[in-house]
């Protein structure tokens, strides 16, 4: 497949030293740099963007989750470690 890109200037300077310092042609380099980031899979952003999302629905405030995650994990805490009773 071929594709069109119109690159800044200094970014497509940048790519061509980065291929020639590694020994292979600009448009390989560009290939491998668009496969890497293809098989990297999604960003934490990416990820974190749903539960991003349900937070601002939710209404809660920063300080309400600060207090909900610190009680979700004394619970599971004290649930995993039974004779130790966090206070």
């Amino acid at each position: 497949m071929s594709v069109l890109l119109e690159l800044e200037p200094e970014v497509e300077e940048a790519l061509k030293r980065k291929a020639a310092a590694r020994g292979t042609s600009f448009d390989a380099y560009v290939s491998s740099v668009l496969d890497k980031h293809v098989a990297q899979g999604p960003t934490i952003d990416e990820i974190l963007e749903p539960v991003r999302q349900e937070f601002e629905k939710s209404g809660m405030t920063e300080d309400e989750l600060d207090e909900f995650f610190y009680d979700l994990r004394r619970k599971v805490y004290d649930e995993k470690h039974p004779q130790r009773r966090s206070s």
